[in-house]
């Protein structure tokens, strides 16, 4: 050991300084502290403030005890223990256990105030799906239509967009004599009737069709053709594509009058045709050439309506009878319009049934 004069304070022996990480029980030292420790005992403690703000320097306190612990001295004179486990550790532990705690509360939280969120099944639902309807037969009963849970007391009624689920009670208390049975060699080619407008319809289901309408009385049929879609959107972008001449330079209007559907105008224009376009309300639209959608009953205020600029020269007229029946509606006569819509999601509730 080489010996060298020394100012009063300052060990007179070399010093060995370690720039420690760790302390001896594995926690973190401050990143600007340095511990340094004396090879022999003995000496007055010198002052390190290099790096650590003026504050004491860290000493071993057992430099040759073959001990690998260390201990912070404070300005209060106060030892930590070496064998605590350090703060840091604990608020890290803390903090993620409060993370996990709060995460089960929010979903319990979510799974009883979404009861009937697709994801979710409650035990209340689970009985509703599993427990078989009065007055049904085992297999009707063993699956629900809709795939949706049923409408309870604390149920939420979106008023923007329907599904006329309410007929679903009545179609299961009828039980097996509202079945249908088709057989698998039925319906195999493109054709069921090539004498027929509407070449792909079913002859059974033609007949079907006026016949319900005579019984209601809500439509002439006589000298008509049924034409099938799969729903009357498919069959009011026909009719809008149908009654617009091809060779116009500007695009056929195509208007309602307020309040109309709130569909008619998103139905006009998304296939961005250069034959029709949406031109808002009847009421205030000037021009020759124009196709008028009437509603009626009118959703959404439920009025009786005619068309209110007529048919006529390059004028035509598409009436949406959807609401026409007796269950919204008292039929006083026979709707007889040359193009008339009707659905089966308004008349049986069937708004899932595809056909044509």
């Amino acid at each position: 050991t080489r010996k060298a004069s020394s100012p009063p304070g300052v060990m007179a022996a070399s010093r060995r300084r370690t720039s420690a990480e760790f302390q001896g029980d594995g926690s973190l030292m401050p990143p600007s502290a340095h511990v340094v420790a004396s090879p022999r005992g003995g000496g007055a403690p010198s002052r390190e403030e290099h790096a650590n703000g003026g504050r004491p320097a860290l000493r071993g306190a057992n430099p040759r005890g073959g001990s690998s612990v260390f201990s912070a001295t404070k300005l209060t004179g106060r030892r930590r223990p070496a064998g605590r486990m350090p703060l840091r550790r604990v608020a890290i532990f803390a903090s993620l256990a409060l993370n996990v705690a709060a995460l089960a509360l929010l979903r319990h939280r979510y799974v009883v105030s979404h009861p009937h969120h697709p994801g979710v099944v409650s035990l209340d639902q689970q009985h509703h799906v599993c427990a078989p309807q009065p007055g049904t037969s085992g297999a009707a009963a063993s699956a629900p239509s809709t795939g949706k849970p049923g409408v309870t007391s604390d149920s939420v009624i979106n008023l923007d967009h329907g599904d006329p689920t309410m007929f679903e009670a009545f179609w299961r208390e009828t039980g097996d004599a509202a079945e249908l049975v088709i057989p698998g060699w039925q319906t195999m080619s493109y054709f069921s009737d090539v004498s027929n407008v509407c070449w792909f319809m079913e002859p059974d289901f033609d007949q079907q069709v006026r016949r319900l309408h005579r019984t209601v009385g809500n439509a002439a049929v006589d000298g008509c053709h049924v034409l099938v879609g799969t729903g009357s959107t498919q069959l009011l972008m026909a009719a809008l594509y149908a009654l617009s001449p091809a060779g116009a330079v500007q695009p056929t209007s195509v208007v309602s009058t307020a309040p109309f559907y709130s569909w008619y105008p998103a139905v006009t224009d998304f296939l961005r045709s250069g034959l029709f376009r949406w031109a808002g309300d009847a009421n205030s639209f000037v021009g020759d050439a124009y196709i008028e959608l009437v509603c009626s009953p009118n959703n959404p205020d439920g009025a009786i309506r005619d068309a209110l600029l007529g048919s006529g020269g390059a004028g035509k007229a598409v009436h949406d009878l959807a609401y026409y029946w007796p269950q919204y509606t008292p039929i006083t006569r026979r709707a007889d319009h040359d193009i008339m819509l009707f659905t089966m999601s308004k008349s049986t509730g069937h708004a899932g049934t595809r056909i044509g």
